[in-house]
Formats: structure tokens, C-alpha cells, sequence
């Protein structure tokens, strides 16, 4: 299976209870970038990916199996 950076962008935003212009505010892009991230219509870098789930206080790992619906995730 392979997990996209939106699945996981996503997931962490909905955890955190947030809107994208709040994630968007607190990790210091504009709503318009998030939207495009969460809706695949731009890829984020990875940092960024995991610079919003930490920034929003989340384990990235955590965040991932959640986004995956699996607990096995596997890193290639």
C-alpha cells in the first residue's frame, strides 16, 4: 500500500480537531498550499509532511497507521 502524503496531512489535521487555514497559520503556509496538499493536487516535501504532524504535536508513525488503517507500516 502506498501512503500519500494527503492521507497523512489529513489524518493529523482531523486528530488535531483544526481547519486547514489554522494547520496552515500554525506550520506557516498559506490555506491555499494545504488544500492543494490534502488534495492532491500538489506534493509536499516529506519534511513538510512530517513538519505538520509534529507541529501539530502528533507522532508521525501514529499518524500513519491511522492514515493507512493498518498497524503495520512498512518504510522503503
Amino acid at each position: 500500500m502506498n501512503l500519500l502524503a494527503s492521507q497523512v496531512i489529513r489524518t493529523a489535521r482531523m486528530r488535531a480537531g483544526l481547519t486547514q487555514a489554522e494547520v496552515a497559520a500554525h506550520y506557516g503556509v498559506e490555506e491555499r498550499t494545504l488544500r492543494r496538499w490534502e488534495n492532491k493536487e500538489s506534493n509536499p516535501d516529506f519534511r513538510d509532511v512530517v513538519g505538520v504532524v509534529e507541529g501539530l504535536g502528533q507522532d508521525f508513525l501514529d499518524v500513519c497507521k491511522e492514515a493507512s488503517g493498518s498497524d503495520a507500516i512498512t518504510v522503503s
